[in-house]
Formats: C-alpha cells, structure tokens, sequence
C-alpha cells in the first residue's frame, strides 16, 4: 500500500493488500510490473496500477471499479472496512444494483477504460 512507503501501514493497507489478490486471481498479474528504483516514486503515487479490465476485457466493470477503489492511493478513497468492500461483493452477486451503486460509484476513482 501507498502509506507502507511512509512506514504508516494501517487497517486500509490490509484492504489494498486484499485489492492485490483480487487483481493477481482475476488477470493472473500483479497490478503493476515490478518497479525500479526509478519508478518507486510514481509507485507510491499510485500512478503505475492500471484496471484489471485493461488486462482481462471480461471483468465485469463493476468487479473492476471495486478492484480500483481497493487499490486507491488514498486511504479516503478505499473501502472503509471489510465490511463495506464484503457488502460491496456479495451485492454483485445478488445482482443488487441499488444497494450496489452507493458502495462503489461513491469514490473519486477514474472510470475503468476498456
């Protein structure tokens, strides 16, 4: 997580952590290539992840825009519990597209491309 470069690993650092293994489960990769020293910088801005629908066109925008707010740079723009990201899952699963809506579009993430 972005706040593990400032030596400031909190509870959301476990939800990025979490947003890492659903991206690998889903496209097979890492959500960005491994930096190099070089890179480190735009690493903990955020800038090097990219959605997982630019790597696998078949997820679903929705998996992928909770797969983003996962890996949020900012903690703000995370999932503010387990809970929250569990309630967002199980929603898609449902197929609940009310309860859904306020639990992933409520974030300042870029929209998914592709």
């Amino acid at each position: 997580a972005p706040e593990q470069f400032e030596g400031r690993a909190v509870f959301a650092s476990d939800l990025y952590s979490i947003g890492v293994t659903m991206y690998q489960m889903l496209t097979g990769d890492l959500p960005y290539d491994t930096p190099s020293p070089g890179d480190l910088a735009r690493l903990k801005r955020g800038e090097l992840v990219s959605p997982p629908r630019l790597r696998q066109p078949g997820i679903p925008k929705v998996i992928d825009d909770i797969v983003m707010r996962a890996l949020a740079k900012k903690r703000a723009d995370r999932f503010a519990d387990a809970q929250a990201m569990l309630d967002a899952l199980e929603a898609v699963l449902a197929g609940d597209r009310t309860s859904l809506a306020p639990l992933v579009q409520d974030h300042a993430l870029p929209p998914a491309q592709g």
